[in-house]
């Protein structure tokens, strides 16, 4: 227990409570100032990628540097958050456009080329292993954005805040105490949005749907990197990011079985 406590301890640190903390204020600074008639799409992933950001700002240089480096893949995760964001605040999700759904489609080849390490895992090539990260991504965020709008704004932000604390804590027991806070930095970062968006309630909240893409690319990026980078790849990593999918499932479940009685009855 108290070696359980220490990790936790080592893992959510200061970097995890400033991304928290950022994300916070901006995600509740922002609502407060949106007339709430406006939906505020780009709330979400705006917020969880710029206090991604200032959690990662908190790192030593030496390990985290501003410089992208394709021997330090992480290196790239806060570049990508952003890119990610304005790319989803750009294109606002609505019935008439559904060019919102295909943020994550453009996003992912982007995160792929960046993430990819140079080194052959389970004996395929870096070309390989960047199609096999795009479809990964995709797993990840895409069944999320056909999520019902009532079941995503309910509780899709926590659901991804677990499963990014999730990857955090396993990626620091498996792999490396640092790969757990970059993903804690993450899991702060959403915590920081879902906890504005339920301040908000009275304004209308935060549309859950725009930070999809931004889980999906740094929670499975995060979870992506630290299940290649050891010698034996820690390919069970990989599921955790896709845990929210539950939800997805439970609302199709709950779909059909709403139909089932109502259809019986148009048939009597």
């Amino acid at each position: 227990m108290a070696e359980a406590l220490s990790l936790a301890l080592d893992i959510f640190g200061l970097a995890a409570g400033a991304a928290s903390i950022t994300a916070l204020v901006l995600a509740w600074a922002a609502r407060r100032i949106m007339p709430p008639r406006r939906s505020g799409h780009f709330i979400g992933p705006c917020a969880a990628a710029i206090g991604f950001f200032a959690g990662y700002a908190i790192f030593p240089r030496d390990w985290a540097g501003f410089r992208p480096d394709h021997q330090q893949p992480w290196t790239w995760l806060p570049y990508l958050g952003l890119v990610t964001a304005i790319f989803a605040a750009a294109f606002p999700p609505s019935r008439r456009s559904q060019a919102w759904k295909f943020v994550l489609i453009v996003v992912a080849p982007i995160a792929a080329a960046c993430l990819t390490p140079n080194w052959p895992v389970f004996g395929l090539t870096r070309e390989r292993l960047q199609w096999v990260l795009v479809v990964y991504l995709l797993l990840v965020g895409v069944p999320l954005q056909y999520l019902p709008a009532r079941v995503a704004n309910k509780g899709l932000l926590a659901v991804m805040t677990a499963a990014a604390v999730l990857t955090a804590i396993a990626s620091g027991a498996m792999v490396a105490i640092r790969f757990g806070q970059l993903a804690a930095i993450a899991a702060g970062a959403l915590a920081g949005t879902w906890v504005a968006g339920l301040a908000s309630k009275k304004r209308g909240g935060l549309p859950a749907h725009g930070a999809i893409p931004v889980f999906a690319v740094l929670v499975g990026g995060l979870a992506w990197i630290a299940a290649v980078e050891p010698e034996a790849p820690q390919l069970g990593l990989l599921a955790i990011p896709l845990a929210p999918l539950a939800l997805w499932i439970i609302a199709l479940m709950t779909r059909f079985s709403s139909e089932a009685p109502g259809g019986a009855r148009r048939a009597s």
